[in-house]
C-alpha cells in the first residue's frame, strides 16, 4: 500500500477503546479489512505481545513498537489453515570442548498462515520462501564450495491467489554441502504463475544487491543437500517435537500448538556459518521509513476550555469492565453514553480533570487549560432551543499544587464590592491581576451567569434585584407595604380586642 502524503497518518480511537477500534481506524486508512489484521508488540527479535481484539488500548505503552500484520485468511471460518508466529535463532556451542549448544534470537519475527496438515519438506519450503528476500545469492567462489539452489516458480511468500499457500506447490532452496542427516529429494510441482503476494515488494534492486528475487532465485535440485536451517516448535518455553510424525514426517498442528500466543512460536535455527554466508541480516532488519515519520508536530502549549467541554459532550464507548444493564434483554452489555446539556444554572462549576488513572499508572496532569474570564458562551453545547441566557463571567478559581500523594490548595476570587481579584493562600490574602488567574494549577472554575448580576455587575447572588428576588424572581414587598400590613394586623387585633 502506498500512501502519497508527507504528513503523519493519524488515526483517532476512543481513549478507553480496544484493539478492534485501532484495527477499524487503520482499515479506514489502508483499505485492509480489520478482521485480517493482527496487532503485535515486537521486542528483542521476538513477539513480546500478540493482542486480542477485545484487549484495551491502555495496555499499549508509549515505548512499545507496534507491528500490525495482514493475514489473508478468515480466522474464524478457515479451519484448514493456521497462523503461526515464527522467530529466527542462531545456534552456537558453549565451547569447543562440549556438545552443549545454545541459541540467540536475531532478525525480525513474522506471522505466517500455513496449512494445518503439512509435510516437513513443504513447511520448510514455505518458510524459506517467506524469507527469500533476505537470502543472498552465492558468488562463483562460494559455488565451488557449495552453491545455493532455489527452485522458485511461485511468489516469495509461498502464497496462492488468496494469500495462502496451496498444497502440492513447494519449492526448495538448499546447499550442496553434505548433511549429517539423510534427506530425499522431492519432486516439486510448480504453482500458479499468476499468483501474487503483497510481501513480494523487494523491487528490482534486490538482484543488484545480491538478494534472491523471483527471477534469480531459481535452480535445480541436485545431489545430496543440506538445508539452510532446521525448525522446531517452542511451546511455553519447551521444545515440542510431537507435531512431526517420525515415520511419515507429516505435520499436524493441534489446538495446543494453534493457540496464537507470544509464548508459543516456531523457531528457525540457523547454523552460524550458513547464516553468515546466505542470510542478509541488514536486509532483514531494514525497512522503508516514510518521510512523515520524521515529522514532529509542534507541541500544543495549551488546550481551550471549549475543547474540553466539547469532548465532555461527545459520545463515549464504555469499557468492557463498565457494562450497562439493558432492560430489554435483561443482560449487561457494552454500550455507549453521551451527556447533553438541557439547561444552565446561575452558577456553573467546571471541574477540570487533573488526575489521570489507568491500569498501570496514576499521574497528575499539568496541561494548561485556557479558560475565558469573561463572556463564556455555552449556547453551542445546549440542545434546548429555549434555554435562555447562556453567557458567564468567572468569579473564582480553586488551584491545586502538588501530585497524587499530596498537595496544596489556593484560590482566586473576585470581590463583589470593589470588583478586584484576590489571591487566597491559607491565611494570606493579596490582590491579584487577571493575568495571574489562568495557570496550570487551575483545578475548579466557578462561573456566574451574566443575567443574575445586579446593577453593579459584581457577585450579587445574595442581593435582590429591584422589585424581585434574584434567585426566585418573585416580587418583593416594599418597606411601605410591609408597614401597612403590620398596621392592618394591629388594627385587626385592636378590633378583636374591642
Amino acid at each position: 500500500m502506498n500512501l502519497e502524503f508527507s504528513y503523519p497518518y493519524k488515526v483517532v480511537v476512543p481513549k478507553i477503546g480496544n484493539i478492534l477500534d485501532l484495527c477499524t481506524a487503520l482499515s479506514a486508512l489502508s483499505g485492509v479489512p480489520a478482521d485480517k489484521m493482527i496487532v503485535t508488540d515486537i521486542y528483542n527479535h521476538r513477539f513480546h505481545r500478540i493482542f486480542a481484539m477485545d484487549e484495551n488500548l491502555s495496555s499499549i505503552m508509549e515505548r512499545d513498537d507496534i507491528y500490525v500484520f495482514e493475514i489473508n485468511i478468515n480466522r474464524t471460518e478457515d479451519t484448514e489453515h493456521v497462523i503461526i508466529p515464527v522467530c529466527l535463532r542462531e545456534k552456537f556451542r558453549h565451547s569447543s570442548y562440549t556438545h552443549h549448544t545454545g541459541s540467540s534470537l536475531f532478525g525480525q519475527p513474522f506471522l505466517m498462515a500455513v496449512p494445518r496438515n503439512n509435510t516437513e519438506d513443504k513447511l520448510y519450503n514455505l518458510l524459506l520462501l517467506r524469507m527469500c528476500r533476505y537470502v543472498k545469492i552465492s558468488t562463483e567462489t562460494e559455488e565451488t564450495e557449495g552453491s545455493l539452489h532455489c527452485c522458485k516458480d511461485q511468489n516469495i511468500n509461498g502464497n496462492g491467489p488468496n494469500g495462502v499457500h496451496e498444497e502440492g506447490s513447494p519449492s526448495e532452496m538448499e546447499t550442496d554441502e553434505p548433511d549429517d542427516e539423510s534427506s530425499q529429494d522431492q519432486e516439486l510441482p510448480s504453482e500458479n504463475e499468476n499468483s501474487q503476494s503483497e510481501d513480494s515488494v523487494g523491487g528490482d534492486n534486490d538482484s543488484e544487491n545480491g538478494l534472491c528475487t523471483e527471477e534469480t532465485c531459481k535452480g535445480q535440485l541436485t545431489g545430496h543437500k543440506k538445508r539452510l536451517f532446521t525448525f522446531q516448535f517452542n511451546n511455553l518455553g519447551n521444545t515440542d517435537v510431537n507435531y512431526i510424525k517420525d515415520d511419515t514426517r507429516h505435520i499436524r498442528f493441534d489446538d495446543r500448538q494453534l493457540r496464537l500466543d507470544e509464548r508459543s512460536f516456531l523457531a528457525l535455527d540457523w547454523d552460524p556459518d550458513l547464516k553468515k554466508r546466505y542470510f542478509d541480516e541488514n536486509a532483514a532488519e531494514d525497512f522503508e521509513k516514510h518521510e512523515s515519520v520524521e515529522y514532529k508536530p509542534p507541541k500544543k502549549p495549551f488546550v481551550k476550555l471549549k475543547d474540553c467541554i466539547e469532548l465532555f459532550t461527545t459520545k463515549e464507548k464504555l469499557g468492557a469492565e463498565d457494562p450497562w444493564y439493558c432492560p430489554n434483554c435483561k443482560e449487561h452489555q457494552q454500550a455507549t453514553k453521551k451527556l447533553d446539556l438541557w439547561s444552565l444554572p446561575p452558577v456553573l462549576v467546571v471541574h477540570l480533570k487533573r488526575f489521570s488513572y489507568s491500569r498501570y499508572m496514576r499521574d497528575k496532569l499539568d496541561t494548561l487549560v485556557d479558560f475565558p474570564i469573561n463572556d463564556l458562551d455555552m449556547s453551542e453545547f445546549l440542545i434546548n432551543p429555549n434555554a435562555g441566557p447562556c453567557r458567564y463571567n468567572l468569579i473564582a478559581v480553586s488551584n491545586h499544587y502538588g501530585g497524587m500523594g499530596g498537595g496544596h490548595y489556593t484560590a482566586f476570587a473576585k470581590n463583589k464590592d470593589d470588583g478586584k481579584w484576590y489571591y487566597f493562600d491559607d491565611s494570606s490574602v493579596s490582590t491579584a491581576s487577571e493575568d495571574q488567574i489562568v495557570s496550570k494549577a487551575a483545578y475548579v472554575l466557578f462561573y456566574q451567569r451574566q443575567d443574575t448580576f445586579s446593577g453593579t455587575g459584581f457577585f450579587p447572588l445574595d442581593r435582590e434585584t429591584k422589585g424581585a428576588s434574584a434567585a426566585t424572581g418573585i416580587p418583593l414587598e416594599s418597606d411601605e407595604d410591609s408597614n401597612d400590613n403590620d398596621n392592618d394586623i394591629e388594627n385587626e387585633n385592636c378590633m378583636h380586642t374591642n
